[in-house]
């Protein structure tokens, strides 16, 4: 073998090992900022989700002077309340008051109440022993929650702001 045949063959084996190397720095850096930008969406949409149910708790107070007991008793009175309008298509449910959309939901309503992060119902707590009531709306999955159980001024307040 002469000395160009062998110099060939070694610019060759270089060049891809070259480009296999440069796939593996390009993945190594691609796919990490990958999974922030899904673990990004997947909280911004737990915490839209978190924002809906405070709404509904908040509009819930208002109306009936009162918070519920359980998110359940929330999904009753947003199910059974008749400023809630469905969609033509029967995809998306409209809690409408004076005009102003206060609540949008795709359906299927119970959702609402589920984290997107793995499915589990969102913890509520209500703090009735005191005036005004007030209540804590945590992520089972997070450190995020709405409220706080022991200071009124946390009322409606998130975790995240």
């Amino acid at each position: 073998m002469n000395r160009d045949t062998r110099n060939n063959i070694i610019t060759i084996i270089l060049g891809v090992i070259i480009i296999v190397l440069g796939y593996v720095l390009y993945d190594s850096i691609v796919s990490p900022y990958e999974k922030v930008l899904e673990e990004r969406a997947v909280t911004d949409e737990t915490r839209d989700q978190m924002v809906k149910i405070r709404d509904g708790l908040v509009t819930m107070n208002r109306l009936e002077g009162r918070f519920p007991g359980t998110l359940d008793s929330l999904l009753i009175f947003l199910q059974n309340h008749e400023d809630i309008e469905q969609s033509q298509d029967n995809d998306t449910y409209y809690f409408i008051e004076d005009g102003d959309t206060i609540l949008q939901q795709r359906s299927p309503l119970e959702d609402l109440f589920r984290s997107p992060r793995s499915n589990r119902e969102f913890e509520y707590t209500l703090n009735d022993t005191i005036r005004p009531q007030i209540y804590l709306l945590e992520d089972p999955d997070s450190d995020d929650h709405i409220g706080d159980l022991e200071r009124t001024t946390r009322l409606n307040a998130t975790s995240w702001n």
